[in-house]
């Protein structure tokens, strides 16, 4: 059951959501991409076949995303500062997933700023966990900052010091 590699993202999510998916998948799945953004509007994590959307608590700072893949099931809990593990099983027809923007495309993830992942036994169904933390933290400071913000110059630079206490974990694991 070892941990077989992490990975680590950072972007703000456009429309308040950030997609992870096969990215050989076309724009063709509409409706799967529907389904998905649906779904995850009361779960904060939705799915549909190919395709989990991650709901953000706010759009103004960026989030950030952590990916764990396992060659099965982890054989130890997230932590305890994570909160609202919920469990789905997706499938990736290419064998590869990569964390998008809705309007931005892939975001780089690191180490070594790669946009897609190959996964550890290629094409195929896969079970993910999600957690979470840090989104009230983040939509309280981003709501105080659109609050006082009135296009003033530099609010940008404010915005970005407040980037990343919103984080997301998705464990990964053959299904």
């Amino acid at each position: 059951m070892p941990l077989l590699g992490t990975y680590r993202g950072q972007a703000l999510p456009y429309y308040g959501r950030l997609i992870i998916a096969d990215p050989s998948l076309s724009g063709a799945q509409e409706v799967d991409f529907q389904q998905c953004v649906t779904d995850s509007e009361d779960a904060i994590i939705g799915a549909s076949r190919w395709r989990v959307a991650l709901k953000a608590a706010q759009d103004s700072l960026q989030i950030v995303v952590n990916l764990e893949l396992w060659n099965s099931t982890p054989n130890t809990e997230a932590g305890e500062d994570w909160e609202g593990r919920r469990e789905l099983t997706l499938e990736f027809p290419g064998g590869r997933l990569c964390v998008e923007n809705i309007s931005d495309g892939p975001i780089p993830l690191s180490p070594g700023d790669i946009e897609a992942i190959d996964l550890p036994q290629g094409p195929g169904m896969y079970r993910i966990t999600a957690s979470h933390r840090g989104r009230d933290q983040a939509a309280a400071a981003a709501q105080e900052l659109w609050d006082a913000d009135e296009l003033e110059e530099g609010s940008e630079a404010e915005y970005a010091k407040l980037a990343g206490p919103e984080q997301y974990l998705l464990r990964i694991w053959p299904a």
